[in-house]
């Protein structure tokens, strides 16, 4: 026998025969219908490309005011994980802060070691605000902390366009800030079809968040790996 006990954001608990529970993931409640309804529809789509990223089904439909995720076929009633990972579903911060950092935030600039004003001492890198944050992808690329980084870089419209670099030179490319929305997670998946494993990642705060539920997610498969 299995009932259904009671249900929250981070899912749903339910009592099988030996008389415990279970707790089933939340993308087996939610799907596509649910995140275009309580968000897209709703116009707080932030264009992160976390659903797109990790969904062969979504793409992003552009406009000439942005774009908005849409099913590129009939939805598939099994599966959530795109309204699971969207930050603008549910964002469990204190959890989030727990399984990543060990501890909440206490300071409002989040967690975090120590506070510095850097500035890069490679003199190539034209940094917007100093280049330090090229200058770390480098070392951590050098250091083989990373195999890659995804970066955001612009044509020659301006327009942003993900990159995965691999090299300093690539690197550099991203170097500056780019004040159009763009969905930069694709570049994970595109990192992860190209077979690399650690994978550094510059972004805004709401990519972060959709990449940070990705990773404390508890999904029965490896995100990336089957879909």
């Amino acid at each position: 026998m299995i009932k259904r006990r009671g249900s929250g954001k981070m899912g749903t608990e339910v009592e099988v025969e030996a008389g415990g529970y279970v707790k089933l993931p939340t993308f087996l409640e939610q799907g596509f219908s649910d995140l275009k309804r309580e968000v897209v529809a709703k116009r707080i789509c932030c264009l992160c490309g976390t659903c797109v990223a990790f969904c062969d089904k979504i793409k992003i439909n552009e406009r000439e005011d942005g774009g908005e995720p849409g099913f590129v076929e009939d939805y598939d009633t099994v599966c959530g994980l795109c309204y699971a990972f969207c930050p603008r579903t549910f964002l469990p911060l204190s959890e989030i802060e727990r399984r990543i950092f060990g501890e909440e935030q206490k300071e409002v600039f989040g967690v975090y070691r120590s506070c510095y004003a850097v500035r890069s001492k490679k003199e190539d890198i034209k940094g917007q605000d100093g280049g330090a944050v090229t200058s770390l992808l480098a070392y951590a690329l050098d250091a083989g902390m990373i195999d890659c980084a995804v970066i955001t870089t612009a044509d020659d419209h301006w327009k942003p366009v993900t990159k995965v670099a691999k090299n300093y030179e690539s690197l550099k490319e991203g170097a500056g800030t780019k004040y159009t929305l763009y969905p930069g997670v694709v570049g994970v998946k595109e990192a992860m079809e190209a077979g690399c494993e650690n994978i550094g990642f510059v972004g805004l705060p709401c990519q972060i968040q959709g990449l940070r539920k990705v990773q404390t997610a508890e999904q029965p498969y490896e995100v990336g790996k089957e879909k």
